[in-house]
């Protein structure tokens, strides 16, 4: 699903802040690392920079991210011990993710196939991506 190099990126990211660190499934889902596409992984890096500066400055040392996932065609991001700035950040990355491609990070929006149907999906996708999805 993801090339060597960003299999890294994710490493690393997962890797440089405390508060992401991977734990035993029965304390979080980070384990599994972040379970969206790489078009938002500039979105997180910034999101996650930012909530470090807001944990150092007020202290949180209980803070954690629990899961970082793609639901309905957004993006969640689960913590445990915050503060309402985290939320805010959380917030504001989620509204950009609404319109940035999950696959590449270009401008996209949320569509829906298979309107109506068992196996319907949502996703935020770039006009490219998402064509390149219809075709396969």
């Amino acid at each position: 699903m993801f090339d060597d190099m960003q299999k890294g990126r994710r490493v690393l990211l997962q890797g440089k802040y405390e508060f992401l660190r991977a734990t035993p499934v029965t304390e979080g889902l980070m384990a599994f690392g972040f379970a969206c596409g790489d078009g938002w992984l500039p979105i997180l890096e910034d999101l996650f920079e930012r909530i470090d500066e807001e944990v150092k400055r007020s202290a949180l040392t209980d803070f954690k991210v629990v899961q970082v996932k793609e639901k309905f065609g957004g993006l969640r991001v689960y913590v445990e011990g915050g503060n309402d700035a985290i939320e805010e950040l959380i917030a504001a990355a989620s509204k950009k993710a609404e319109a940035t491609c999950e696959d590449c990070g270009k401008p996209g929006r949320r569509r829906t196939t298979n309107k109506g149907k068992l196996h319907a999906w949502m996703k935020t996708q770039c006009d490219a991506c998402f064509t390149l999805k219809m075709q396969k």
